[in-house]
């Protein structure tokens, strides 16, 4: 068996395409089951973010479009652990800064440049002194029923392909994809998630 480029498939390539076509169709099926009310939300995690702390400011809509659009969230159980975490830096790709750019060119001066783990640019906005923490909690109002044996599997694949990054590197080579953190997609999912949900915001100030 050859791939796209002429030359002959390894086994590691054959055994990660076979684990990723299962997963897919996992993730299908699990994506078509319905979701089920529950008769009261039920507590999920608590969400831990940034919120801008000023109430006025020359650039206040523009820092609260940067909080809005790239700002991602801790999740924890605990909330002895949510007063400990604090969320993520507030990090741009850098075709997600050019664009920012190109809506606000003022934010050139909000941000550091760095490298992420594949030594590609990113860009961390440094005003940290502008942003406060602020504490979620996240409650299910809607529920589908998996089986767990179903679930496992997935999560058993998930840890092999995107928790492995030569693994993952092996696979994406091979697809000719670029690589992407498995942090980022499963922050995009648990963002549209969230905002399905219910929330009842906490003032981190007196928790």
């Amino acid at each position: 068996m050859r791939n796209g480029k002429g030359s002959d498939i390894t086994k590691k390539q054959k055994d990660l395409l076979r684990l990723k076509r299962e997963l897919d169709i996992i993730q299908k099926k699990i994506n078509s089951l319905a979701w089920l009310p529950l008769p009261k939300p039920a507590f999920r995690s608590y969400a831990i973010g940034w919120e801008i702390k000023l109430t006025s400011s020359k650039y206040l809509a523009e820092y609260k479009y940067i909080v809005d659009e790239f700002a991602e969230y801790s999740r924890t159980k605990t909330l002895k652990k949510a007063k400990e975490l604090n969320p993520p830096k507030i990090t741009l790709s850098n075709k997600n800064y050019i664009k920012l750019l190109a809506k606000h060119p003022m934010a050139v001066r909000w941000f550091i440049k760095g490298k992420n783990e594949f030594n590609k640019n990113i860009y961390i906005f440094n005003k940290r002194e502008i942003l406060v923490k602020k504490i979620f909690k996240i409650y299910v109002t809607h529920l589908r029923t998996i089986d767990p044996n179903l679930e496992s599997r997935a999560t058993e694949i998930e840890k092999t392909i995107y928790g492995n990054y030569k693994n993952l590197g092996i696979l994406y080579k091979y697809l000719g994809l670029k690589p992407i953190r498995k942090e980022n997609i499963r922050h995009k999912r648990e963002m549209r998630y969230l905002d399905s949900l219910f929330k009842e915001e906490l003032n981190a100030i007196h928790l």
